[in-house]
C-alpha cells in the first residue's frame, strides 16, 4: 500500500488512488489466502441504455470516443470511469489485514513526502507519461499539475511535484474514508466528470464510502507443482488461471513440451515456438475473459466452471 501511494507520483501510470485494488492476503497464522476486492462501482445513473446511447455518437473528440469495434466503452470515454475504488481499499486493507503497529498515515507518510517534496522519474516512466500526453489535456481541466509547464511530460530525471495529490493523502489520513468519497475531494471528482458528460454524482461516492471494499475467497489453479492464487470476478485474476489450465492440458496431452524437463525440452525460454504458445494460449483466455467476466452482484459468473480443467479437455 505504501508503495502504491508512492507510485501515484513516480509512475502515475501503474498505480494511482483514482483507480481501484485487488489484493490477495497470506495469512501465515492459519496458512489461508484471503482476498479483497476494492474496485469502485459504476454511477447509478449509468444504465445500459444511457451507455449505449451516449457511444453511439460518431463525432466525438478522443475523450468521449465512440463505442469501440467489439462493444465496449473505450478507456478515453467518461463513462469508463467508474467511482475510484483505491482509497477505501487502502483503509479497508489495514483494517482488515493490518496488524495494527502501522496506521494510515505512517504508510501514506512517503507518498506524501514525495508529492509534496517532488521526485524524479524513470525513463520508463516518462515514456508512458509522454504517450498520454494529449489524453491528459483532453480529460480534465485540471491537466496541468500532470505535465511539466502544462504542456508536456516530464523527462528522464526530471523532478515532479504534486502538491494537489498531497493534500488528498493528508484528506483520507485526517477524515478516512469521508475525506475522500465526501467533502471537496468528492465534490472535485463530480465536477470533472459532469464537465465531461458524465453522470456520477456525490451519492455514488458516498455510497461507496460506506460499503468499502468485499472481502472474497480467492480461487486458484494448481501448475508445475505450484498452487497460484488469484481474486474472484469481477477481477481479471481468472484470465491468468485459464491459461495456466489450457497449457496444463496441452502439455498433459504432449502437444506442447513440459517446459520444465529442461535440456529435454527443445523449446527454448523466448523461442518462436515458446512465444507462439503462450500466445495463443492467453489470447483463449482473455477472450474467455471479455466474454464472461462481469459483476458477480449483478450477472451470473461462472467461475469454477471456467477453470475446471475438465472443461479444458483435461
Amino acid at each position: 500500500m505504501a508503495v502504491a501511494a508512492a507510485l501515484n507520483v513516480t509512475e502515475p501510470a501503474s498505480s494511482g488512488i483514482g483507480g481501484d485494488v485487488f489484493c490477495l492476503y497470506y495469512d501465515a497464522a492459519t496458512k489461508s489466502i484471503r482476498g479483497l476486492n476494492g474496485s469502485g462501482r459504476a454511477p447509478a445513473a449509468l444504465t445500459l441504455s444511457r451507455a449505449r446511447s451516449d457511444l453511439s455518437m460518431p463525432d466525438e473528440p478522443v475523450a468521449n470516443a465512440p463505442l469501440d469495434g467489439e462493444g465496449g466503452i473505450p478507456m478515453t470515454h467518461v463513462h469508463a470511469v467508474t467511482v475510484p475504488g483505491a482509497a477505501a481499499a487502502w483503509v479497508d486493507v489495514l483494517e482488515t489485514f493490518g496488524s495494527g503497529k502501522i496506521g494510515l498515515a505512517g504508510a501514506l507518510e512517503e507518498g506524501i513526502r514525495l508529492a509534496e517534496e517532488g521526485a524524479p522519474i524513470s525513463l520508463m516512466s516518462s515514456v508512458m507519461w509522454a504517450q498520454e500526453v494529449e489524453h491528459l489535456k483532453a480529460a480534465s481541466p485540471n491537466y496541468a499539475e500532470f505535465l511539466k509547464g502544462g504542456t508536456r511530460a516530464p523527462k528522464e530525471g526530471e523532478i515532479v511535484r504534486m502538491p494537489h495529490l498531497a493534500e488528498t493523502f493528508r484528506e483520507l489520513v485526517r477524515h478516512g474514508k469521508k475525506g475522500f468519497y465526501e467533502g471537496r475531494v468528492a465534490q472535485a471528482i463530480v465536477d470533472v466528470i459532469k464537465f465531461r458528460g458524465g453522470v456520477m454524482e456525490l451519492e455514488d461516492l458516498r455510497s461507496h464510502g460506506k460499503a468499502g471494499s468485499e472481502i472474497v475467497q480467492p480461487v486458484f489453479m494448481d501448475y508445475g507443482g505450484h498452487r497460484l492464487w488469484e481474486c474472484t470476478p469481477n477481477g481479471q485474476g481468472l484470465v491468468a488461471l485459464m491459461a495456466l489450465g489450457i497449457l496444463d492440458n496441452l502439455q498433459k496431452e504432449g502437444i506442447v513440451p513440459d517446459f520444465g524437463k529442461g535440456k529435454e525440452c527443445h523449446w527454448k525460454h523466448n523461442s518462436a515456438e515458446y512465444l507462439h504458445m503462450l500466445i495463443e494460449v492467453l489470447r483463449i483466455a482473455f477472450s474467455d475473459g471479455k466474454h464472461w467476466i462481469a459483476d458477480p452482484n449483478v450477472v451470473k459468473v461462472p467461475t469454477e466452471g471456467l477453470i475446471d480443467k475438465v472443461g479444458f479437455g483435461g
